[in-house]
């Protein structure tokens, strides 16, 4: 089947006239839900981030040993076994789903550092963090512009 598109319209346009535009979820409330459950995640992500920067002293460093402290904080039925080269996590199947990205716990320390908790201990972490801080700063006001 052929579709004679005109040159000017978007696609956005095209997919709301065939019925797959966003008009029947509008008046449900949809995006308040997701704000509020975004919302007591974040906070209680924070909870957790903020527990581990209190409890290890090197999460406040390295931001992939606070992913796994968190994940064992937030889901105790995960093992965790190490040796020498090797550290070994097993975990039940059904929990997969409910596991977070780890920059959901690394944006709940990046808010938490701007209230001065669990910075880093190590000056050569602070200064990178800072640079990337401006490099990225930087690159943000370029490409608004």
């Amino acid at each position: 089947m052929i579709v004679n598109v005109k040159a000017n319209t978007n696609p956005a346009q095209r997919i709301t006239r065939k019925g797959f535009g966003y008009k029947p979820f509008e008046g449900y409330g949809i995006g308040e839900q997701l704000v509020e459950a975004f919302a007591r995640t974040h906070k209680k992500r924070k909870l957790i981030v903020k527990e581990v920067l209190e409890t290890w002293d090197a999460a406040t460093n390295n931001d992939r040993l606070m992913d796994f402290e968190c994940l064992r904080v937030e889901f105790p039925e995960i093992q965790v076994t190490s040796s020498k080269e090797n550290i070994i996590f097993k975990f039940p199947r059904k929990i997969i789903q409910f596991m977070p990205s780890p920059e959901s716990y690394t944006r709940a320390r990046r808010s938490l550092n701007t209230q001065g908790i669990g910075l880093p201990t190590n000056d050569l972490v602070f200064l990178k963090r800072m640079k990337r801080q401006r490099t990225m700063r930087q690159y943000f006001k370029k490409d608004g512009q």
